[in-house]
């Protein structure tokens, strides 16, 4: 990291950062996040939604428990770390950027819906 930041930079600890950080209002980030950002994050939410129903399966089940777990712990700390971010938006980003990767990882119960092909296959469809 030090090497990138002087190539960048030329300082290894300027980062490209200066004058920003986790300093804006939480609320506006959540507010922000949720229903601004309703690609990545409404879909996970929404009671209906079959990566929720997907996840109360998957925590039902004793054997995966604690990984359904730390699944929704991971999203509510990203969710709260972002949404102190003084850009959540992801500025020039398409979507909230920084939720992608715990979206992602909410999508590992949908594995308790696959046999339930018809809401599958409108869900990839929807392309959500």
């Amino acid at each position: 990291m030090a090497a990138a930041n002087y190539v960048r930079y030329n300082a290894i600890f300027d980062d490209g950062y200066d004058g920003e950080g986790f300093a804006g209002s939480i609320f506006v980030g959540l507010q922000g996040i949720l229903f601004l950002g309703w690609q990545e994050c409404i879909p996970i939410l929404s009671p209906s939604h079959p990566r929720l129903l997907g996840w109360r399966r998957f925590f039902r089940q004793p054997s995966v428990r604690l990984d359904a777990v730390l699944f929704l712990a991971i999203f509510v700390a990203e969710l709260l770390l972002y949404s102190k971010w003084c850009d959540w938006s992801s500025d020039d980003a398409w979507r909230v950027r920084f939720m992608i990767p715990v979206v992602m990882l909410m999508c590992i119960p949908l594995i308790e819906v696959l046999e339930r092909r018809f809401l599958v296959g409108a869900v990839a469809v929807a392309g959500t």
